[in-house]
């Protein structure tokens, strides 16, 4: 299993920050390679985001949106600018970035990233209060992933689904 970013120290995150900076100083602001110049603004916007950076997070990921390559890739991008509105605590502004990515990931079609978008969707609506919303977005991310056979995404979805009911049991 993959570590997550935000499990690593916060002196090795900030170390690849700066990496990153000079990597994308190095491939300079005319280069033909927008595929990569758009992960690694899209990586470096994940990290200043766990580094609680949210403004200069949305900055890098808002260019790696203009500069992405593809559709996938786009999509991708708009969930982390929804997710970093989400974490700054801008719901109104994160769900229509994850709409738009939900609505995207649906047209081409790519069910797994289908599934992303009403997880994060769903993390956003819950947050914001709109807890029967929130469910059918977290029932629609399990069905997804348990369909396809992902065990540990669908896991993580219905741990969301049982947190939300205890809220539910809290109201």
């Amino acid at each position: 299993m993959r570590p997550f970013l935000r499990d690593r120290p916060t002196h090795e995150m900030t170390g690849q920050v700066d990496a990153l900076t000079v990597a994308l100083e190095q491939l300079g602001p005319g280069s033909d390679d927008a595929g990569k110049r758009s992960r690694l603004l899209g990586l470096r916007g994940d990290l200043l985001r766990i580094l609680d950076r949210h403004d200069e997070a949305l900055t890098d990921l808002r260019q790696a949106l203009e500069s992405a390559p593809d559709a996938d890739t786009r999509v991708r991008h708009r969930i982390r600018i929804g997710t970093v509105l989400f974490y700054g605590g801008d719901h109104a502004g994160a769900e229509p970035e994850l709409r738009a990515a939900l609505a995207e990931a649906e047209d081409l079609g790519d069910e797994r990233l289908t599934s992303f978008a009403h997880q994060h969707l769903a993390k956003c609506l819950a947050e914001a209060g709109r807890l029967d919303e929130a469910r059918d977005a977290f029932e629609t991310a399990f069905d997804i992933r348990y369909r396809l056979g992902e065990n540990e995404l669908a896991s993580s979805s219905l741990q969301a689904l049982r947190a939300l009911e205890s809220r539910y049991d809290e109201g």
